[in-house]
């Protein structure tokens, strides 16, 4: 985990285009949103994003069940949580994920087609 966190208040921040977010409604106060969608969005937002002691990569489960077919995207959210020294939040299925944190990081949580539908009717 990252140490530097630790000497900042918390703060949960998502990072990204929020329509690929997966945030429940028990957190949803919780986790600050950042709209990037555009490498100039990102830019204009990074004194706000390196506030965040928490980043938020949980993702909706993918869509896509072709055999060979990556399950999530590239992990760069990991590598901006990293350049801030903080931790993040993310899918134990994102697979990029368990091999550049290993498969004992903490901070990594299951995701169930369950959770998926609930989270699409409570939209």
């Amino acid at each position: 985990m990252a140490g530097g966190a630790k000497d900042r208040p918390f703060r949960c921040g998502y990072i990204g285009d929020l329509q690929n977010a997966l945030i429940p409604p028990g957190i949803s106060d919780e986790v600050e949103r950042v709209d990037v969608s555009y490498a100039r969005d990102f830019t204009r937002s990074l004194a706000r994003i390196g506030g965040f002691t928490l980043h938020y990569g949980v993702r909706p489960l993918p869509m896509s069940t072709s055999p060979g077919a990556r399950q999530y995207k590239p992990f760069t959210k990991g590598f901006t949580a990293a350049a801030c020294a903080s931790n993040i939040l993310v899918n134990r299925e994102a697979d990029d994920a368990v091999a550049l944190l290993g498969d004992d990081y903490p901070a990594r949580v299951a995701e169930s087609e369950r959770t998926q539908k609930t989270e699409i009717e409570t939209d």
